[in-house]
C-alpha cells in the first residue's frame, strides 16, 4: 500500500479522471481491499464502495478488481 499511497490521491484524479472518492477507492482497491473493506476504510455503505469500484474499473478500462493494482503501479 505504501507505494500506492506515494502516488498520491490527486495524482491517480488526473490522471484517471478519478473522483476523489474513486481516487480514494483505488488506493484500496490497489492494496487488494474487497469491497467491505473499502466500505469500513471509507466508512460509506457497501452498496456506494460497489458503485465506486464499477467507476474505477470502467475509467481505468479494467474489468476485474485484481488489475487495479497493476494498471496504478504501470503507470507510476
Amino acid at each position: 500500500r505504501r507505494r500506492v499511497m506515494r502516488l498520491g490521491v490527486d495524482a491517480l484524479r488526473a490522471e484517471f479522471r478519478l473522483t476523489p472518492a474513486e481516487a480514494r477507492v483505488a488506493v484500496l482497491l490497489a492494496d487488494g481491499a474487497s469491497n467491505a473493506n473499502v466500505a469500513t476504510a471509507l466508512s460509506i455503505r457497501p452498496a456506494t464502495a460497489r458503485r465506486h469500484t464499477e467507476k474505477v474499473l470502467t475509467k481505468l478500462g479494467i474489468h476485474r478488481r485484481s488489475e487495479v493494482a497493476a494498471k496504478v503501479l504501470r503507470w507510476d
